[in-house]
């Protein structure tokens, strides 16, 4: 293997191919190489890589698990008794050893007088090295900063040497640039000084080398508090004792009427689609501030289009900066981001400056200098902050500044922010369009559609994927389009430019702590989460590393919700990138368990606090709270039913989420105690479609005994639905099969419950069905009915025996023993009575109620039903459930319309229609509306 450390931290394995290291481990590896395979304590290491010891043994261990991952052959062995430390294996190389080996050959080489040798090498040792040096090297613990400066001294000394070894090859002209960036960066150096006036001498500048000579002693006198040494001191009399004298190098400025009008911009895409509101806003901005320095900010997301938005607004206002426009590309978001006074350096030169002033101060002023009185604007791209931007701010009015970042730079004051948000759909498939043309997109709509939705409104994955298309005008658009459902980022990306790579820019420059916090937060899935969510996980830095995440564009803001909380969200791409992420991880996977086991446990508290769904038996209450945060418990406690109206799409998610990736007993978990919550709010769909999505998860997972649970669910939301009681039947034998063979009395009384609640519905909805017929599947289940009244019994289970009885009342009735049908009904009502006045929970007697009143009303015992809703009414109405007040009206019209009181009946029918309207069941209003006519006809006809 190779390492690096003398530059950014790289491995390459034993082929030559580079290993990805994250920041925080290179920090680790760099430390370890450092001690040169001695150990280092566990508090050395934490403090090398975090700065502190505190609450890090944890992330040390699993930073080190990451480290062997990354090193094969045991190079980081489990912790020693004194530390952690590398033990290198033959064949080896560490840049570090290279270029010790590479000094003392270069040094021993000039002292024999080899000087083309001795340069050659100690050229390959300068060579190693990058600016600034050793960037991943911590400074602390001291131990480690001794190091780095030796090693620092070393360069230094080995750099004077291979300038010496230069100068006597009689390099002098070639030398003056190298050894003035030499002294910029060790402006004390005797040797450094030495060397300028003796290639400044023999380049035939004998004045400007005893010039130099007097600026030298001045330096060294402020800053050290005496002169030059002996040997400096010699050099400048042996220079001086000379008379030859020669003119000085010309000007370092061009003239003005000589200097270049720059004109940097990129060339304007050709295909320039929407973002109309945020282009006119910008080119309006830059236009009218002529009292100071207008700087845009543009920031957003890798791959959005924000230095594209950048380079047409650039080109949109470029008549009005005459003086000429410069391009000045950072690439701070990149492994290796540009020294920004290089940046300077090439701006300076564009603006005719022939001679660069050495210190980023001195180019900063004269860049400023240069700008002063002239309109010039300036595009600055890809900052990674403001020490990024604020050097190449012009210092006077009439110049602008356009700033690209992936993080909002708030060190820059007075900028205006420009927040770019993805694509609308319309815009995605516009640009599609644009690039693969109208004929194939309109060929197949359908898969053009899928490929925008797929490139989640990111300009830069649109245009991949066209150019990918482009380049294939073979495939179909539903080929491309099934190809990305598989693996989206792999076909987002091409000929060096991809969506994950410009994500992965991102998350490489986050600190290791944002980096975790990122892959963890990928675990929540689709859609918005409140900040307390991301505590859930995270803990108590959660706070601080969303601030970090949406500072660096990879969550947004998306307002508050209902309980003035602030949510969050992550791009469906960026969030991919994040689990890719995770599963290189495991320990950070296991997240994903306290994640769900937290929302159990808020789920769980919100529930209590609700009447139960009534076709169900209540289920169990956790004993304890593991992961749920304080914050959100408290939200829980001060308003159940509002923190489920701001949670439950989550929720809904979480069960989906958790069904696909094989945890569907967390998911059955969650939905029990989210399920009472679906059914007073009536969403139906949604409950019927989570416990579709359970029996099928169970199923594939082989857990039968789950799977017929979910599916009696499913089976109960069908027979509710209408014409659906036939298709639950035959889902409910399954479910009595299953329990039957598992001896799961109390499941085997619920679902032949279900089943003859089912048959009695679905014979009550067809009434042409045959009497022989009818007969025949009402005695059978009636059959059913005592056969589940005998488990149940078996079972001790009343709830099981509350339904059984139930349905056996209404069956029996159905059959001609109306009186005994309703005593059985009455029998179960009793069992509700004695669970409501044992637990507060009134909706199984509130629900059985209404079926003994629909008794009552098939035999006409108009004047009992009446009773009976008096009785009820308040109760429902305390439910706050529209539906079921809207019911309790429906039904005290009938019975009114029985009794002849037609105009009370069909205010009644009126009522109800209105609140019925926009229910889940239209068929719920449409039947109102009809019984309000005809009540109206009665009524008109008997006036």
């Amino acid at each position: 293997m190779q390492f690096v450390i003398l530059r950014p931290v790289e491995i390459r394995d034993d082929t030559g191919k580079a290993i990805t290291v994250p920041p925080t481990a290179r920090r680790a590896v760099a430390t370890l190489l450092m001690a040169s395979e001695r150990p280092v304590t566990d508090d050395d290491l934490m403090q090398a890589i975090w700065g502190d010891t505190i609450g890090r043994e944890g992330a040390l261990k699993t930073l080190m698990t990451q480290i062997r991952q990354l090193l094969s052959r045991n190079r980081v062995p489990q912790r020693l008794p004194s530390g952690y430390a590398v033990q290198l294996v033959p064949g080896d190389e560490v840049d570090v050893a290279r270029f010790r080996d590479l000094v003392n050959q270069g040094s021993a080489a000039a002292q024999a007088g080899e000087h083309e040798r001795a340069a050659e090498l100690l050229d390959q040792a300068i060579r190693l090295w990058s600016a600034p040096p050793m960037p991943d090297v911590p400074r602390s613990p001291a131990w480690l900063d001794g190091l780095r400066d030796g090693l620092i001294f070393l360069y230094k000394a080995a750099r004077v040497r291979l300038l010496q070894a230069r100068l006597d090859l009689g390099e002098n002209w070639a030398l003056l640039d190298e050894i003035r960036l030499a002294l910029a960066d060790d402006p004390h150096s005797e040797h450094l000084h030495g060397l300028l006036m003796a290639a400044l001498y023999r380049a035939g500048f004998r004045a400007e080398a005893l010039l130099h000579y007097e600026t030298a002693k001045t330096a060294l006198v402020q800053t050290i508090g005496s002169g030059p040494g002996s040997h400096l001191q010699r050099l400048r009399d042996e220079i001086a004792a000379d008379g030859q004298d020669q003119q000085t190098p010309g000007p370092a400025v061009l003239p003005a009427s000589a200097r270049p009008v720059p004109a940097q911009l990129p060339a304007d895409v050709l295909d320039w689609t929407g973002r109309e509101q945020e282009v006119e806003e910008m080119v309006s901005y830059l236009r009218r501030s002529a009292d100071r320095v207008p700087i845009a900010q543009v920031h957003g997301p890798g791959g959005v289009g924000k230095s594209t938005l950048a380079v047409h607004v650039a080109h949109e206002v470029a008549s009005d900066y005459p003086d000429g426009q410069l391009f000045a590309e950072v690439e701070g978001m990149s492994p290796r981001p540009r020294d920004i006074s290089d940046v300077l350096g090439e701006l300076i030169r564009a603006l005719g400056v022939i001679e660069l002033p050495r210190t980023l101060r001195e180019r900063t002023a004269l860049f400023r200098s240069l700008l002063a009185g002239r309109r010039v604007l300036v595009v600055i791209d890809d900052a990674a902050g403001a020490h990024h931007v604020t050097p190449l701010l012009p210092g006077s009015p009439g110049c602008a500044v356009i700033v690209t970042s992936r993080m909002q730079i708030n060190g820059v004051a007075g900028a205006y922010q420009v927040r770019l948000y993805p694509w609308q759909y319309g815009e995605s498939l516009e640009l599609l369009t644009d690039m693969i043309g109208s004929a194939r997109t309109k060929a197949e709509p359908e898969a053009a559609q899928a490929i925008v939705s797929a490139c989640g409104g990111f300009p830069l994955a649109v245009r991949i994927a066209a150019a990918r298309l482009s380049a294939h005008p073979e495939w179909s658009l539903a080929q491309y389009a099934d190809q990305l459902s598989q693996r989206r980022l792999d076909m987002l990306s091409t000929e060096g430019m991809g969506v994950s790579a410009t994500i992965g820019a991102s998350y490489d420059h986050l600190p290791a702590e944002a980096q975790r916090a990122f892959r963890i937060l990928s675990t929540l899935g689709p859609g918005d989460f409140p900040a307390w969510a991301a505590g859930l996980l995270l803990g108590d830095d959660a706070e601080a590393l969303l601030d970090t995440l949406m500072t660096n564009s990879l969550i947004s803001p998306s307002g508050r919700d209902i309980l003035d909380q602030p949510r969050y969200r992550q791009h469906d791409l960026i969030r991919e990138y994040g689990a890719n992420r995770l599963a290189e991880v495991p320990a950070d996977r296991d997240h994903a368990r306290r994640m769900l086991t937290g929302w159990v446990e808020l789920a769980d508290m919100a529930d209590a606090h609700l009447q139960l769904d009534p076709h169900y038996p209540p289920h169990g209450r956790l004993a304890s709270r593991l992961y749920a945060p304080a914050a959100a418990a408290q939200l829980v406690e001060a308003d159940p039913k509002r923190w489920f109206t701001a949670e439950i799409n989550t929720l809904l998610a979480l069960v989906h989420r958790s069904c696909e990736e094989g945890r569907f007993r967390f998911a059955m978990a969650l939905a029990l105690r989210i399920n009472s919550y679906l059914f007073w709010r009536r969403r139906n769909w949604d409950a019927e479609d989570m416990w579709r999505t359970l029996t099928h998860a169970a199923t594939a997972g082989g857990d039968v005994r789950l799977a017929a649970e979910a599916r009696l669910r499913t089976a109960a939301m069908l027979t509710r639905r209408a014409g659906g009681a036939g298709r639950a039947m035959a889902m409910l034998g399954t479910c009595v099969e299953v329990f039957e063979q598992a001896q799961d009395r109390r499941g085997l009384a619920r679902s032949l419950a279900a089943r003859a609640f089912a048959t009695w519905t679905h014979v009550r909805a067809n009434r042409e069905m045959p009497r022989e017929q009818r007969e025949e599947l009402l005695r059978s289940t009636a059959d059913d009915c005592r056969r589940g009244l005998a488990a149940a019994e078996e079972a001790e289970d009343r709830h099981g025996r509350m339904e059984c009885l139930r349905s056996l009342g209404l069956v029996t009735a159905s059959m001609g023993a109306a009186a005994e049908g309703i005593g059985l009904v009455e029998q179960s009502l009793a069992i509700t009575r004695a669970i409501s006045q044992e637990t507060g929970h009134r909706a199984y007697e509130m629900y059985t109620l209404r079926l003994l009143i629909l008794l009552h009303l098939g035999q006409g015992n108009y004047e009992e039903v009446l009773r009976l809703l008096d009785l009820g009414r308040p109760v429902m109405v305390s439910f706050d459930h529209a539906s079921g007040v809207a019911s309790w009206d429906e039904l005290e019209g009938d019975a009114l319309s029985g009794l002849g009181r037609h105009a009370e009946a069909a205010e009644l029918y009126g009522n109800a229609a209105r609140i019925y309207e926009g229910d889940v069941s239209p068929e719920h209003m449409a039947r109102c509306l009809s019984k309000h006519a005809s009540a109206l006809i009665r009524m008109a006809s008997t006036s």
